[in-house]
């Protein structure tokens, strides 16, 4: 990491830059790689990291650029009337076989975020990935095997103590949208996407966390 520079009371600093190239023989494969989505072929991506702070204020920069050969195999016949080819085969799930009969580019905000913090809490809006619910290679509700999506939160910056153990809570409202090889049928291609995480670890057993995760997304229609 680069050295911090300050102005006055303002520090920023730039992080890592890296370059990842993938290659995939035969069909698409990877796992938690965020906004990377290994088609068959050549995948790279290019991402560079940037922090600023100012007094309770932190803003991280983390652009991301990928290029997709996204190279033709054979695709799994598709059994959802009106579901285009490169879609899902056996349910309405938007998890395309490949995006598309051609090769393409992607520019992704990363894990980028805005975020102050004030007395335990914090405030926040960003793009970034969010792990909620057990699970070592995929959590059960959010994971890194996606991009992550717009969204603003609220919640603890750091656990809060007590005589009974430590308490940890957020809670976000984003958007998200649907890919061009989805459903056709759904005239709206936005999301309301609002979760809730509540994670409690006691004192008398320590290691030990409970967490209780509740999500609802809703089709945005208009009127």
């Amino acid at each position: 990491m680069a050295p911090d520079h300050s102005a006055g009371s303002v520090a920023w600093s730039l992080g890592h830059s890296r370059l990842r190239i993938f290659a995939n023989p035969r069909y698409p494969w990877g796992q938690n790689d965020g906004v990377v989505w290994q088609g068959k072929g050549l995948t790279t991506a290019v991402e560079t990291t940037g922090t600023l702070e100012w007094k309770a204020l932190s803003v991280t920069l983390n652009p991301t650029m990928l290029y997709n050969q996204n190279s033709d195999f054979e695709l799994a016949a598709v059994r959802v009337s009106g579901q285009p080819e490169y879609a899902y085969p056996w349910r309405r799930i938007d998890y395309p076989q490949r995006f598309g009969p051609t090769e393409f580019w992607t520019f992704d905000l990363g894990q980028s975020q805005v975020a102050l913090d004030w007395k335990g809490s914090r405030v926040s809006f960003g793009n970034q990935n969010l792990w909620w619910g057990p699970g070592i290679q995929n959590a059960i509700i959010m994971s890194g095997n996606a991009p992550g999506f717009p969204h603003a939160s609220l919640g603890t910056n750091a656990p809060i103590s007590t005589r009974v153990g430590e308490f940890e809570g957020n809670w976000i409202w984003g958007g998200l949208d649907q890919s061009d090889w989805f459903d056709r049928a759904v005239q709206s291609d936005d999301r309301f996407f609002t979760g809730i995480v509540l994670v409690y670890s006691p004192s008398l057993l320590p290691g030990l966390s409970l967490g209780v995760t509740r999500v609802f997304q809703e089709l945005v229609t208009e009127e």
